[in-house]
């Protein structure tokens, strides 16, 4: 089925997407960390 191999993709996209934001999530809060401000988001 054509839409299940979309919907397949799109959740794959979707963790790498979402893995990719949690790495760069997680590189901003070390460079806020060693500039020695604390940002609350």
């Amino acid at each position: 089925m054509l839409l299940e191999d979309c919907v397949k993709d799109c959740m794959y996209f979707d963790k790498k997407i979402d893995s990719t934001f949690q790495s760069v999530k997680k590189m901003n809060k070390e460079a806020v960390s060693q500039s020695g401000k604390e940002t609350n988001e």
